[in-house]
């Protein structure tokens, strides 16, 4: 059964959605600038994809239509992934 349509829903709906909204902004900008520190990164250590400490994945476009996508190393259990470059 769908909720009652009131004015005092409606008034809340619409604080939610002025919050979220403003709110929603601030995280663009955020994720703006963090994908320009990540772009930059890669290009500093001239690697298309590279492991961050707290087992996250970072590679150059992964078809996301970002510059720079980030990924959680699947696994788990406490331990943090290393990758070892031999040669």
């Amino acid at each position: 059964m769908a909720a009652r349509v009131t004015e005092r829903r409606d008034a809340n709906a619409g604080r939610q959605l002025l919050y979220h909204r403003e709110r929603l902004r601030w995280m663009e900008e955020r994720i703006g600038e963090n994908m320009a520190l990540l772009g930059s990164y890669l290009a500093l250590v001239g690697e298309d994809e590279t492991i961050l400490p707290g087992g996250y994945v970072m590679a150059r476009d992964g078809g996301s239509g970002s510059p720079v996508e980030v990924r959680r190393i699947a696994g788990g259990g406490g331990f943090e992934q290393l990758r070892i470059d031999v040669g």
